[in-house]
């Protein structure tokens, strides 16, 4: 029985305080339905010594509508402002920052103050984001065509690709000439850098002819692909691989066991020196600005013959 009238007397005076702060803002509710702002002010006021979240909400809503109740509401809105940063800073309240935000812009109880709105601004990120997530934004990608060239073996070219941290490239490039040898019963004519047959000749007589641009023939065909790393904001290095087909076809002529005189003429590849292997390009591409870029490295064929690569091309986005 002492132990429930000690209980009683503990809790009687925390019992009537929350009748009085409900008795406060409803008489500041009643005030403001017959848009009596100053009875509410008065009414409000009691709850701000409390540092009542409500009462500051209304109160401000007051300062907001009323633009006639500023200087009369002077001091209590300083006085919400005293609890709002209490409430922020203390218990981490993302509504009473929202509401300080609000009183900075605004010059509410306090000056303008931008830097403090900033202030609390980034505050309230930090507290709805605590765990950022690291590391940079992935950057678009940006996309690219483009003339490659193997200057002197292969000149004409074309590249794709796209642009970003990490991207991808694809080339294809050529000398534009096609591949020329001929057949002999059914068999390609070939031959070797000693000009010894290959093919069955059935004891004909042939000659090659003497060797000039019109009398060889180099043709190359090839395609890359490989990946592009962003290294610096306009600087780029690429690696990439693919596949080579070279062939070098002599003109040669038959001759008439009979009369000696010069017959049909056909065209046999040299086995020595055409190859099907493997190509490897490393390059590095500079920005020329926001539209174009520019390519520079070399190219390995045949794992063996090494020759300078450039391009040129602009970004399509």
């Amino acid at each position: 029985m002492k132990r429930l009238i000690l209980w009683s007397l503990l809790l009687f005076p925390l019992c009537v305080q929350a009748q009085q702060q409900t008795e406060y803002n409803r008489k500041g509710d009643e005030a403001m339905r017959r848009k009596d702002y100053q009875d509410a002010k008065m009414w409000y006021e009691e709850g701000v010594s409390y540092c009542d979240p409500y009462s500051i909400n209304q109160l401000t809503a007051i300062w907001v509508r009323e633009e006639s109740m500023h200087s009369p509401m002077g001091p209590v809105m300083g006085k919400c402002l005293q609890c709002l940063n209490s409430m922020a800073i203390s218990k981490k309240d993302t509504l009473a920052i929202k509401k300080l935000i609000l009183f900075y812009t605004d010059g509410i109880g306090t000056a303008r103050d931008e830097n403090s709105a900033n202030s609390w601004r980034e505050m309230l990120t930090q507290l709805r984001n605590p765990y950022p997530r690291s590391g940079k934004t992935r950057e678009k990608m940006r996309f690219f065509a483009g003339f490659s060239s193997l200057p002197p073996v292969a000149p004409y070219g074309i590249q794709i690709g796209g642009i970003s941290t990490v991207g991808w490239y694809v080339r294809v490039r050529t000398n534009m000439v096609t591949p020329r040898n001929t057949e002999l019963n059914g068999e390609k004519i070939e031959f070797t850098n000693n000009r010894i047959p290959v093919f069955d000749a059935r004891d004909e007589m042939y000659r090659f002819l003497p060797e000039s641009r019109n009398s060889i023939r180099k043709s190359l065909w090839m395609g890359t692909a490989g990946l592009v790393f962003k290294v610096a904001p306009a600087l780029c290095l690429s690696a990439g691989a693919g596949y080579a087909q070279y062939g070098e076809a002599h003109e040669y002529e038959m001759i008439d066991r009979v009369t000696g005189l010069p017959g049909e003429r056909n065209w046999a590849g040299n086995t020595d020196t055409s190859y099907r292997n493997v190509a490897i390009d490393v390059d590095a591409t500079v920005s020329l600005g926001k539209r174009f870029y520019g390519t520079a490295g070399c190219c390995v064929l045949n794992l063996k013959y090494i020759y300078p690569s450039v391009g040129i091309g602009i970004f399509l986005n």
